[in-house]
Protein backbone atom coordinates (compact mmCIF):
# COMPACT_ATOMS: atom_id res chain seq x y z
CA UNK A 1 0.00 0.00 0.00
CA UNK A 2 1.38 3.46 -0.82
CA UNK A 3 0.33 6.48 1.50
CA UNK A 4 1.07 10.03 1.02
CA UNK A 5 3.02 11.84 3.12
CA UNK A 6 0.75 14.16 4.31
CA UNK A 7 1.03 15.12 7.81
CA UNK A 8 -2.27 14.43 9.12
CA UNK A 9 -3.61 11.73 6.98
CA UNK A 10 -6.29 10.76 9.50
CA UNK A 11 -8.60 13.35 9.56
CA UNK A 12 -12.17 12.55 8.03
CA UNK A 13 -15.87 13.23 8.53
CA UNK A 14 -19.26 13.09 6.71
CA UNK A 15 -21.79 15.38 5.22
CA UNK A 16 -24.34 13.78 2.96
CA UNK A 17 -26.47 15.59 0.44
CA UNK A 18 -27.24 14.62 -2.98
CA UNK A 19 -28.68 16.91 -5.79
CA UNK A 20 -31.43 14.34 -6.84
CA UNK A 21 -32.58 13.17 -3.34
CA UNK A 22 -36.58 13.02 -2.77
CA UNK A 23 -37.71 15.96 -0.91
CA UNK A 24 -39.59 14.13 1.93
CA UNK A 25 -42.39 16.30 2.80
CA UNK A 26 -43.19 17.36 -0.68
CA UNK A 27 -44.49 13.88 -1.89
CA UNK A 28 -46.65 11.36 0.02
CA UNK A 29 -46.09 7.58 0.12
CA UNK A 30 -47.92 4.54 0.39
CA UNK A 31 -48.55 3.63 4.31
CA UNK A 32 -45.53 1.20 4.77
CA UNK A 33 -43.50 1.51 1.93
CA UNK A 34 -39.61 2.00 2.42
CA UNK A 35 -39.94 5.74 1.39
CA UNK A 36 -42.90 5.97 4.15
CA UNK A 37 -40.96 4.54 6.50
CA UNK A 38 -38.07 6.93 6.35
CA UNK A 39 -40.55 9.98 6.31
CA UNK A 40 -41.99 8.57 9.37
CA UNK A 41 -38.86 8.32 10.98
CA UNK A 42 -36.61 11.58 10.14
CA UNK A 43 -39.38 14.20 9.42
CA UNK A 44 -42.78 13.38 11.34
CA UNK A 45 -43.45 14.48 14.83
CA UNK A 46 -45.36 11.58 15.75
CA UNK A 47 -44.38 8.30 14.53
CA UNK A 48 -47.41 5.97 15.59
CA UNK A 49 -47.29 2.47 15.96
CA UNK A 50 -43.37 2.61 15.74
CA UNK A 51 -43.16 -0.68 17.34
CA UNK A 52 -44.49 -2.67 14.48
CA UNK A 53 -41.72 -0.68 11.83
CA UNK A 54 -38.78 -1.53 14.06
CA UNK A 55 -37.02 -4.74 14.05
CA UNK A 56 -33.36 -6.02 15.21
CA UNK A 57 -31.21 -3.37 17.05
CA UNK A 58 -33.95 -0.85 16.05
CA UNK A 59 -36.17 -2.75 18.60
CA UNK A 60 -34.65 -1.32 21.75
CA UNK A 61 -35.75 2.35 20.29
CA UNK A 62 -39.04 1.72 20.83
CA UNK A 63 -39.22 3.81 24.00
CA UNK A 64 -37.47 6.53 22.24
CA UNK A 65 -37.90 9.50 20.55
CA UNK A 66 -37.52 9.45 16.56
CA UNK A 67 -35.39 12.09 14.69
CA UNK A 68 -38.71 13.29 13.50
CA UNK A 69 -40.33 13.28 17.03
CA UNK A 70 -37.32 14.45 18.96
CA UNK A 71 -37.28 17.52 16.47
CA UNK A 72 -40.96 18.31 16.25
CA UNK A 73 -40.82 17.52 12.51
CA UNK A 74 -38.47 20.77 12.01
CA UNK A 75 -36.13 21.11 9.22
CA UNK A 76 -36.13 19.56 5.65
CA UNK A 77 -35.58 15.64 4.73
CA UNK A 78 -33.67 14.57 1.61
CA UNK A 79 -32.91 10.93 0.91
CA UNK A 80 -32.04 8.57 -1.70
CA UNK A 81 -31.72 5.20 -1.93
CA UNK A 82 -28.02 4.18 -2.81
CA UNK A 83 -28.19 -0.14 -2.00
CA UNK A 84 -31.74 -2.13 -2.90
CA UNK A 85 -32.37 -5.96 -2.92
CA UNK A 86 -35.22 -7.84 -3.06
CA UNK A 87 -35.70 -7.76 0.82
CA UNK A 88 -33.19 -5.36 1.82
CA UNK A 89 -32.97 -0.94 0.96
CA UNK A 90 -30.32 1.15 2.28
CA UNK A 91 -31.12 5.02 1.99
CA UNK A 92 -28.89 7.88 2.56
CA UNK A 93 -30.55 10.59 4.43
CA UNK A 94 -29.69 14.51 4.92
CA UNK A 95 -31.12 16.49 7.25
CA UNK A 96 -31.29 20.18 7.04
CA UNK A 97 -31.94 22.68 9.78
CA UNK A 98 -31.38 26.02 9.10
CA UNK A 99 -27.43 25.89 8.19
CA UNK A 100 -26.86 22.78 9.66
CA UNK A 101 -26.49 19.42 8.20
CA UNK A 102 -27.27 16.50 9.76
CA UNK A 103 -26.13 12.90 7.93
CA UNK A 104 -27.37 9.24 8.57
CA UNK A 105 -27.99 6.23 6.69
CA UNK A 106 -30.91 4.25 7.15
CA UNK A 107 -31.24 -0.25 6.74
CA UNK A 108 -34.82 -1.48 5.86
CA UNK A 109 -35.73 -5.47 6.02
CA UNK A 110 -38.67 -6.67 4.14
CA UNK A 111 -40.42 -9.57 6.51
CA UNK A 112 -43.15 -11.39 6.02
CA UNK A 113 -45.07 -8.34 8.33
CA UNK A 114 -43.64 -6.04 5.76
CA UNK A 115 -40.72 -3.45 5.62
CA UNK A 116 -39.28 -2.34 9.31
CA UNK A 117 -36.61 -0.35 9.97
CA UNK A 118 -33.15 -2.54 11.12
CA UNK A 119 -30.50 -0.09 11.71
CA UNK A 120 -29.65 4.02 11.54
CA UNK A 121 -26.10 4.88 11.41
CA UNK A 122 -23.89 8.39 11.59
CA UNK A 123 -20.49 8.65 10.32
CA UNK A 124 -19.05 10.72 13.60
CA UNK A 125 -15.37 11.17 14.25
CA UNK A 126 -13.63 12.84 17.38
CA UNK A 127 -14.54 16.57 18.33
CA UNK A 128 -10.46 17.43 17.45
CA UNK A 129 -10.72 16.66 13.94
CA UNK A 130 -13.02 19.77 13.18
CA UNK A 131 -11.17 21.80 16.09
CA UNK A 132 -7.89 21.41 14.02
CA UNK A 133 -9.82 22.32 10.58
CA UNK A 134 -10.90 25.71 12.52
CA UNK A 135 -7.56 26.17 13.90
CA UNK A 136 -6.23 26.19 10.93
CA UNK A 137 -8.57 28.15 8.61
CA UNK A 138 -8.13 30.74 11.42
CA UNK A 139 -4.31 31.51 10.91
CA UNK A 140 -3.35 34.66 8.48
CA UNK A 141 0.04 32.60 7.41
CA UNK A 142 0.50 28.58 6.99
CA UNK A 143 3.82 26.98 6.55
CA UNK A 144 3.54 24.20 3.18
CA UNK A 145 2.79 21.47 5.81
CA UNK A 146 -0.22 23.30 6.96
CA UNK A 147 -1.42 24.48 3.87
CA UNK A 148 -1.47 20.51 2.78
CA UNK A 149 -2.66 19.47 6.20
CA UNK A 150 -5.58 21.77 5.50
CA UNK A 151 -6.61 21.30 1.81
CA UNK A 152 -6.56 17.52 3.67
CA UNK A 153 -9.13 18.57 6.13
CA UNK A 154 -11.57 20.64 3.92
CA UNK A 155 -11.37 17.58 1.60
CA UNK A 156 -12.34 15.13 4.88
CA UNK A 157 -15.19 17.76 6.04
CA UNK A 158 -16.65 17.90 2.89
CA UNK A 159 -20.52 16.58 1.44
CA UNK A 160 -20.68 13.47 -0.19
CA UNK A 161 -21.93 15.41 -3.27
CA UNK A 162 -18.94 17.27 -2.90
CA UNK A 163 -16.37 13.95 -3.01
CA UNK A 164 -18.48 12.71 -5.46
CA UNK A 165 -17.66 15.79 -7.72
CA UNK A 166 -14.10 15.80 -6.78
CA UNK A 167 -13.48 12.56 -8.57
CA UNK A 168 -15.52 13.81 -11.34
CA UNK A 169 -13.80 16.51 -11.98
CA UNK A 170 -10.37 14.75 -11.91
CA UNK A 171 -11.48 11.90 -13.45
CA UNK A 172 -8.02 12.01 -15.49
CA UNK A 173 -5.82 12.49 -12.34
CA UNK A 174 -7.28 9.24 -10.88
CA UNK A 175 -7.07 6.86 -13.95
CA UNK A 176 -4.07 8.09 -13.97
CA UNK A 177 -3.39 6.90 -10.31
CA UNK A 178 -4.91 4.01 -11.02
CA UNK A 179 -2.37 3.08 -14.26
CA UNK A 180 0.56 4.10 -12.20
CA UNK A 181 -0.58 1.64 -9.61
CA UNK A 182 -1.12 -1.42 -11.97
CA UNK A 183 2.51 0.11 -13.64
CA UNK A 184 3.78 -0.08 -9.73
CA UNK A 185 5.62 3.32 -10.44
CA UNK A 186 5.93 3.93 -6.78
CA UNK A 187 7.42 8.09 -8.06
CA UNK A 188 4.44 8.76 -10.04
CA UNK A 189 1.97 7.17 -7.36
CA UNK A 190 3.26 9.09 -4.73
CA UNK A 191 2.78 12.67 -6.52
CA UNK A 192 -0.21 12.15 -7.53
CA UNK A 193 -1.46 10.92 -4.07
CA UNK A 194 0.03 14.22 -2.66
CA UNK A 195 -1.74 16.33 -6.00
CA UNK A 196 -5.00 14.67 -5.43
CA UNK A 197 -5.06 15.45 -1.27
CA UNK A 198 -5.40 11.14 -0.52
CA UNK A 199 -4.53 9.16 1.79
CA UNK A 200 -3.38 5.79 -0.09
CA UNK A 201 -4.25 3.09 -3.01
CA UNK A 202 -4.06 -0.32 -2.09
CA UNK A 203 -5.81 -3.89 -3.25
CA UNK A 204 -7.85 -6.05 -0.67
CA UNK A 205 -7.31 -9.97 -1.39
CA UNK A 206 -11.00 -10.02 0.18
CA UNK A 207 -12.30 -8.15 -2.88
CA UNK A 208 -10.81 -9.48 -5.96
CA UNK A 209 -10.30 -7.29 -8.76
CA UNK A 210 -11.21 -3.84 -6.36
CA UNK A 211 -8.43 -0.68 -5.90
CA UNK A 212 -9.26 1.39 -2.95
CA UNK A 213 -8.14 4.40 -3.05
CA UNK A 214 -8.24 6.37 0.45
CA UNK A 215 -9.37 9.79 1.93
CA UNK A 216 -8.93 9.07 4.47
CA UNK A 217 -8.47 6.40 7.57
CA UNK A 218 -8.65 6.74 11.34
CA UNK A 219 -8.97 3.66 13.48
CA UNK A 220 -11.52 1.50 11.48
CA UNK A 221 -13.46 4.03 9.83
CA UNK A 222 -12.60 5.24 6.32
CA UNK A 223 -13.67 7.39 3.46
CA UNK A 224 -12.42 7.25 0.06
CA UNK A 225 -13.09 5.64 -3.73
CA UNK A 226 -13.40 2.16 -5.02
CA UNK A 227 -12.33 1.02 -8.51
CA UNK A 228 -14.35 -2.41 -9.77
CA UNK A 229 -13.79 -3.25 -12.89
CA UNK A 230 -15.84 -5.73 -15.30
CA UNK A 231 -16.19 -9.25 -13.24
CA UNK A 232 -15.41 -8.01 -9.71
CA UNK A 233 -18.17 -7.91 -6.94
CA UNK A 234 -18.14 -4.83 -4.32
CA UNK A 235 -17.79 -5.50 -0.82
CA UNK A 236 -21.16 -5.65 0.79
CA UNK A 237 -23.25 -3.01 2.20
CA UNK A 238 -24.37 -3.24 5.92
CA UNK A 239 -24.67 -1.34 9.08
CA UNK A 240 -21.91 -3.21 10.49
CA UNK A 241 -19.17 -2.31 7.85
CA UNK A 242 -19.16 -0.66 4.50
CA UNK A 243 -22.65 1.69 5.49
CA UNK A 244 -22.09 3.08 2.03
CA UNK A 245 -21.36 1.97 -1.21
CA UNK A 246 -22.41 4.31 -3.96
CA UNK A 247 -21.94 4.74 -7.75
CA UNK A 248 -20.71 8.34 -9.18
CA UNK A 249 -18.73 7.01 -12.66
CA UNK A 250 -19.04 3.55 -14.82
CA UNK A 251 -16.67 1.42 -12.41
CA UNK A 252 -15.65 3.84 -10.02
CA UNK A 253 -17.38 4.42 -6.72
CA UNK A 254 -17.48 6.35 -3.39
CA UNK A 255 -17.72 4.81 -0.15
CA UNK A 256 -17.30 4.82 3.37
CA UNK A 257 -16.43 2.58 6.33
CA UNK A 258 -16.46 2.16 10.03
Amino acid sequence: MYHSKLKYFFFLTAIFYYSDSLLAQEITFPDGSPEWLIQMFFKSENFTNKEKYFTGEMKDEVNYQTIGEELSGKGEVYFYLFCSGENQKAFAVNLKINSTDLDFYCYLVNSTEGWKIEAVRRFLFPKFIYTAADSLSNLSSLSESDSLTLELLKLMTSPDEYLKNYLKNRIDKFERLLQSFDENNAELIEATINELSLYGIFKDDAYPGCVFIQIAEIESREVGYIYKPENSALPVVSPRKFICISEVLPGWYFYRLI
